[in-house]
This record gives C-alpha cells, structure tokens and sequence, in this order.
C-alpha cells in the first residue's frame, strides 16, 4: 500500500484483469529469489496465498470464498478465477494481519495454524536465527541478491534499498505498563505522538511532572485517574482515526519513511 492506500506491485512485475473482472493474471518480477537462494516461483505465492486465506477473517477468507481457483501458470506467473467480483488487488496488497507474504511452498504448505519453524523469505534484510535473543535482540543482515523496484519509497510500496549491512534490533523495556505516568503510550514530547497512538498534550505533560512530585500513594491514584481522562478525551480511536505513530531513530541516520510502521530499508547513516 502507499501512503494513499492504494495497492502497488511488490513482488509483481504486470498484471491482467480479464474483461467481466474475474480473472486477474499476475508475472512474477524477474531475479526474485528467497533467503536460501532459491527462485521465488509462482507456485510459492499460490500455496503462501491459501495458506494466508484461511488466517486472514478480512481479506483472506472472502477472497478464498469469492475464488473458483487460484493456480500456477508456470513458475512465473499465476492466476486467480473468481466466481464473483472481487477487490483482488486491495487484498493482496492489504497491509492486516496476518498479512500475504510470500514464503516458500514447504513452508506454506504448513497447517495454517502451525507456526513454522524456519524463517526464510525473499526481502532486502535476512534474519539470523542464531544471534537472536528472545526478548532482547534481533539481528538482520543485507541480502545481496535482493533486487528492489525502480520505483521511489511509497510507504509500505516501492523500492526497498538496503543502504546498511546490518542492523541490530534491541528491545528495552524500562516502563510499566501500569504505570501511566511512564506508560509508553503517553510518553511523548506535547508536539508529536507516541506509540501506538495515545496524542499527549501540555497538560498531560504536567500531570506526568505531579504524578512524580506527589507525595503519597493516594496523590498518584488521582492524578493517575486525571491523566487517564485527558488521554481518552484527547486520543483518536486508532482503527479509525488513522493516528500515526512515530518512531525513535538514531539523529546519525538518513531516509526515514514516512510510514506508520518502522521499516529497516532506504535508511542509511549520515
């Protein structure tokens, strides 16, 4: 999707849509290959998208319903035979979760609601397993046979450069969830936003600044409840009021998206 959430081709060099619009036809870019170094084939996103469908309750499953067949051509292309009309492209671009990635077909022939045990896909950055740390790291390291589009950085579209060879992932949870003076979700300065949504203003700020200065349990139990308040009256409900979150990068660092989610290509350092 792009920051107009219309669909874009990713991993899709041409597509066709037959003349009643039941049949879209996709061609696979050419050069696309997973982490392992095989061919990313058309049977692989035939088998990733029926593996998604049975996951995904707002696109995936509709499409699996609305669809007579969904089959490989040949290694490059694919089609999907619709038994009714269907907003095909909005689904294959939908940016929900689970969303459509393309894994390999061993992987994607997995039950639906089996986790997989192997991480193997076909992006700009691959995960190493061995030097993760569940909680606390994860690390990613440029693939050079990633071909990116030509096209520029369009939100979650366009072209995805690794401009970085590696990049550490850290985790650091120094907050109280319970706490809503340090809460994440109201920690922001009063110009900007804080993940994943919560708005904050000067007011909230100050009553952040009571809530430390207070000299008693009971103090902070109130001030707690007017901080609570303010936030429900100030805050967008996320899933409909499009609030951007942002994100906390490095000041070293150049080609930050404007995304409302964090993404590791395009980035480079200063």
């Amino acid at each position: 999707m792009d920051r107009d959430f219309r669909p874009q081709p990713e991993m899709v060099g041409s597509w066709q849509i037959s003349d009643d619009k039941l049949t879209y036809t996709f061609h696979l870019r050419d050069g696309l290959k997973f982490h392992d170094g095989q061919p990313v084939r058309a049977a692989d996103a035939v088998a990733s998208l029926k593996q998604w469908g049975q996951r995904n309750d707002s696109y995936g499953q509709p499409l699996l319903a609305a669809a007579s067949a969904i089959e490989a051509i040949d290694d490059s292309q694919f089609r999907i035979v619709l038994k009714s009309r269907f907003p095909v492209l909005e689904a294959l671009g939908t940016t929900t979760s689970p969303t459509p990635f393309t894994l390999p077909e061993r992987l994607a022939k997995t039950d639906a609601f089996t986790q997989v045990t192997e991480v193997d896909g076909s992006g700009p950055f691959k995960f190493l397993k061995e030097e993760w740390q569940s909680g606390h790291k994860a690390v990613y390291v440029k693939n050079p046979d990633y071909v990116p589009r030509a096209e520029p950085p369009n939100n979650t579209a366009g072209g995805k450069v690794a401009k970085v060879d590696r990049v550490e992932w850290l985790y650091i949870a120094t907050y109280d969830m319970l706490n809503p003076a340090t809460n994440r979700n109201l920690r922001a300065p009063a110009s900007g936003y804080s993940i994943p949504g919560w708005a904050t203003d000067e007011t909230i700020e100050d009553l952040r600044k009571a809530w430390f200065a207070a000299e008693n349990e009971a103090q902070r139990r109130d001030l707690a409840d007017k901080i609570q308040r303010r936030a429900f009256e100030i805050a967008l409900y996320l899933p409909i009021g499009q609030l951007v979150g942002h994100r906390a990068f490095r000041n070293s660092l150049n080609g930050i998206p404007d995304s409302p989610i964090p993404v590791l290509w395009n980035i480079d350092k200063k």
